[in-house]
């Protein structure tokens, strides 16, 4: 009889072994491939200067949100083109940060968290617009209505800064505002929405609700709860142009607290109050929190 030589268990181990092995090498080269492709990408698109979104999705996407605005909008090339360009990069600068954030907390993938926390951190330094300068910001809502009167040489009453243009209240009924603040009502565009939507059916323009919020100064219609932080403001008052804008705010949030109810619709006066109130985080990146709570009280757990 022709003898089988028997495959001890030595041998069937080894082949195992190096089936496993050939299978992570195999691994990690199809790794390596990925990596080295995807870093030539971003070499390659670090390098070059040309837009990333094609322009044909982009101008759609312009077109479909200046469509709600107004239907008869018309953009030209050079327009949509620089819109392009201001919004890739910011969205870029947005997501570099967001990477850094990912490495800090020692990972690789970028996740919604991350996001989140880049944006909150930018409103937080840069609380009036990411590309613009504060003081761009200023100019662009509150615009003269006549001309201003000499700078007066002191310090302002809120930073304490001396030098540049401070002004009393009573001389800064001389601008008029042309929109709502971008963070006004703790960056809550729901909020914002109801009060837009109340100066239309009352017929108020932005104008007038500056002025009457500026009267609110001037006959002292608050106390400490609705301005914890200025309620010590008069007419008299010199304050700079950087704080002037906060103060609006605090300002604003007085005025929307003394609507009367019968004067809203019943889906805005009959929402429940929030723990956390106008100190709420959540109203800022929450539309349907913002819809389902009301943030126009006083915090009432911490």
């Amino acid at each position: 009889m022709a003898r089988i030589k028997r495959s001890t268990s030595s041998s069937i181990k080894n082949r195992k072994t190096k089936g496993k092995k050939t299978l992570q090498t195999a691994g990690k080269l199809r790794r390596r491939k990925t990596l080295t492709k995807s870093l030539r990408e971003i070499k390659k698109m670090q390098k070059s200067t040309d837009l990333l979104i094609p322009k044909a999705s982009f101008f759609r996407s312009v077109k479909a949100i200046a469509h709600v605005i107004r239907p008869d909008l018309r953009f030209q090339s050079a327009a949509v083109l620089a819109l392009q360009e201001v919004t890739e990069t910011f969205l870029v600068g947005v997501l570099g940060l967001a990477n850094l954030a990912a490495i800090h907390s020692r990972r690789v993938t970028v996740m919604d968290k991350d996001l989140r926390l880049v944006t909150g951190i930018r409103h937080l330094h840069k609380p009036y617009h990411p590309i613009v300068d504060q003081n761009t910001y200023i100019n662009s809502l509150f615009k003269l209505a006549k001309t201003p009167s000499l700078p007066i040489q002191n310090s302002c009453e809120d930073c304490k800064q001396v030098g540049g243009l401070f002004n009393t209240v009573s001389e800064m009924s001389k601008y008029t505002l042309l929109d709502l603040p971008v963070d006004s009502f703790n960056w809550n565009e729901h909020e914002k929405k109801i009060v837009k939507e109340y100066l239309n059916t009352m017929n108020i323009t932005m104008g007038e609700l500056y002025q009457s919020c500026l009267q609110d100064v001037t006959d002292k219609k608050f106390n400490k709860k609705e301005m914890p932080k200025y309620h010590w403001i008069n007419k008299h008052s010199q304050i700079c142009t950087k704080c002037w804008p906060n103060v609006f705010l605090e300002l604003l949030y007085a005025w929307r607290s003394k609507i009367p109810n019968n004067h809203l619709p019943k889906e805005v006066t009959n929402r429940i109050d929030c723990w956390y109130g106008r100190n709420c985080r959540t109203q800022k990146h929450n539309l349907l929190h913002a819809q389902k709570l009301n943030h126009i009280c006083e915090q009432t757990r911490w």
